[in-house]
């Protein structure tokens, strides 16, 4: 039995928290991959709209991008057991999916911001996708080098023959 005269131990307080504070700093990039009609996954990707889930200065940025190819797409393959995505021949681990993201023609996933970064990298490098638009200094960066992909198409249908 605790009388008042009972020694305690010391307070159940543990050092300082180990965690950083707020939200994690990730991009979302959606895709436009599913069917029109139906909104089943297509596996081809037309559009992306990339938005960042933190903030840069007061407010948080997003872009569009289409594919050149309007038609067909890239090819875009979602292993949900593990977590990845493949687009452009290279797998990326996502953190999370959401179908049908804002209609059923889209589908969104979470990267951590470095893989989001490295993602959007090899689909500037890679591939023929343009910023359709951004903020100012995203949509410079996106279009910084001319779009050679794009370019041999234009000159070959303007070419004389």
């Amino acid at each position: 039995m605790m009388t008042l005269t009972t020694p305690t131990t010391g307070p159940a307080v543990a050092g300082p928290v180990q965690r950083r504070v707020g939200l994690p700093r990730r991009l979302r990039i959606a895709f436009a991959c599913n069917d029109h009609r139906n909104g089943d996954f297509l596996g081809r990707a037309t559009a992306a709209n990339v938005e960042s889930l933190y903030r840069v200065g007061r407010h948080p940025w997003d872009a569009e991008l289409a594919h050149d190819d309007w038609g067909r797409g890239c090819r875009l393959t979602v292993d949900d057991k593990l977590m990845k995505l493949r687009i452009h021949g290279i797998w990326f681990p996502f953190k999370a999916r959401r179908s049908w993201f804002g209609n059923w023609c889209w589908e969104a996933f979470e990267f951590e911001r470095g893989t989001g970064k490295r993602l959007l990298l090899l689909m500037r490098e890679r591939g023929p996708w343009h910023c359709e638009a951004a903020a100012s200094t995203f949509f410079r960066w996106w279009n910084r080098k001319p779009n050679f992909v794009f370019e041999r198409q234009v000159c070959r249908l303007t070419r004389p023959r």
